[in-house]
């Protein structure tokens, strides 16, 4: 079942404000989204917030698995059917989509179910925009927004419906993006009243048209790389606007810094702009771990509410569900991976080829054999 919405509810035009901010914030106290769903979507497109976003999001995107709730064939075989769902879907997407409701306070994920062999699977997952739902402050329930003051219930039963308990992480991003954007703006204002410095080219009274020519491509030239001529008894000034000020950087950079606080737990992709780092060292768009493993756990929380569904839609009075877990270790990077994978094999463990099939390292079908080590022979030294 498609979901019914309003599609009258459109775009908001944006402005960058404290008052819109305000007005945004003020409504969203009282349940309406509109306003500071269009902020949200603003901000997403700014390039130094979508690198912390997406740079948070790495943090999650990786392995997963589901393990039986029992030993019991029945549980198996739950298991194995989820399982074979969730292979059809593009997980990654779906866990953008959970996270959404971190970003924005709660997210709409609508499945598309079809029967396949006498049992219904999700065959595509869909979110759908935030500015179609209220809350209802009678019970403060998420419910689909209608014409003015209608109001419709979630199908919660076939809709997936993920909430925060804590703020929308954007809330407090979109005012330090206003900010920075206030930073840009004073800037071109400081231009638009203050003017650029410019080359003035002066000639004495009388001077003949060519004078006036050699002395203009001079100006256009210095204006141009900084060096050049001009002819005798002609001078060239550089005059400077009328005021200095570097506020507007000020603003660029609290709001930058702010923005890398709330998304990545720390400055780095404002202050390190030098480059990436890797092993130990924080890497500029890299999130927090311990922001990591919380968004984590917050996928988990709401990947086992849509397995639920999936198993209840399909069998009968179950009552334990299968195990759903994404991977929390800590990524490594190549050179410790090698080294752990060259430690393993000089105490005597076998190293598969797919370790070095994960690094990019593929035997070729006319490469010579693995070598290996005789263990038994002190003399063999060899790989």
């Amino acid at each position: 079942m498609a979901l019914k919405i309003n599609q009258q509810i459109g775009i908001i035009q944006v402005s960058y404000t404290p008052e819109f901010f305000k007005r945004a914030m003020n409504n969203y106290k009282f349940g309406y989204f509109w306003d500071i769903i269009a902020l949200y979507e603003q901000a997403e497109i700014d390039s130094h917030v979508m690198g912390c976003i997406e740079g948070r999001q790495d943090g999650y995107k990786t392995s997963w698995r589901l393990t039986e709730a029992t030993s019991s064939p029945q549980d198996k075989e739950i298991k194995d059917f989820v399982e074979a769902v969730f292979m059809g879907l593009d997980m990654f997407d779906l866990f953008d989509f959970i996270h959404d409701a971190r970003l924005k306070e709660f997210s709409i994920i609508e499945p598309t179910w079809e029967v396949i062999n006498g049992k219904q699977w999700v065959t595509k997952v869909e979110k759908i925009n935030q500015r179609y739902f209220r809350r209802d402050m009678a019970d403060h329930k998420l419910k689909i927004n209608g014409f003015g003051s209608e109001m419709t219930a979630i199908p919660e039963e076939e809709i997936l419906v993920c909430e925060s308990v804590k703020p929308a992480l954007l809330i407090p991003v979109v005012r330090d993006f206003i900010l920075k954007e206030f930073g840009i703006e004073c800037f071109a204002s400081f231009i638009e009243n203050f003017g650029e410095g410019f080359i003035l080219g002066t000639y004495p009274p009388g001077a003949g048209q060519e004078v006036k020519d050699e002395l203009e491509a001079a100006v256009n030239k210095l204006g141009a790389s900084s060096r050049g001529i001009k002819p005798e008894g002609t001078s060239i000034d550089i005059i400077e606007s009328k005021k200095g000020t570097t506020d507007h950087d000020k603003f660029i950079e609290i709001g930058k810094n702010g923005i890398s606080v709330t998304l990545l737990g720390h400055e780095n992709a404002v202050t390190n702009r030098g480059g990436m780092q890797i092993g130990e060292s924080q890497a500029p768009y890299k999130a927090q771990r311990a922001k990591v493993i919380a968004d984590i756990v917050f996928i988990e929380k709401f990947m086992y509410q849509f397995e639920k569904m999936i198993v209840n839609r399909n069998y009968l009075n179950v009552k334990k569900y299968p195990i759903f877990s994404i991977e929390r270790s800590e990524p490594i990077d190549t050179t410790l991976r090698l080294a752990v994978i060259d430690s393993a094999y000089a105490k005597g463990f076998k190293v598969s080829a797919d370790e070095f099939g994960k690094l990019g390292l593929i035997v070729a079908e006319d490469q010579e054999p693995f070598l290996t080590r005789d263990f038994n022979n002190p003399a063999d030294t060899g790989i």
